[in-house]
């Protein structure tokens, strides 16, 4: 992911952090996440496609209005 703004980092951190507590449990790649794990995922997922809403001219106009 190319976001030399930083634009994205409070989606990304998340997810990070995520990452990190999955990893920390140390599964085995055949074992199931644990089920708050797995609903944190699913929120997460479920939360970064609504972001899709978000697209267009207003987010455009956001961005150029610090640019100035």
């Amino acid at each position: 992911l190319h976001d030399p703004l930083g634009f994205m980092t409070p989606v990304t951190l998340v997810a990070k952090t995520y990452l990190r507590e999955t990893w920390s449990l140390k599964l085995s790649w055949d074992e199931p996440l644990p089920q708050d794990l797995t609903l944190k995922w699913c929120k997460y997922f479920t939360d970064l496609y609504q972001l899709e809403k978000f697209k267009g001219q207003a987010s455009l106009a956001v961005f150029f209005h610090y640019m100035l």
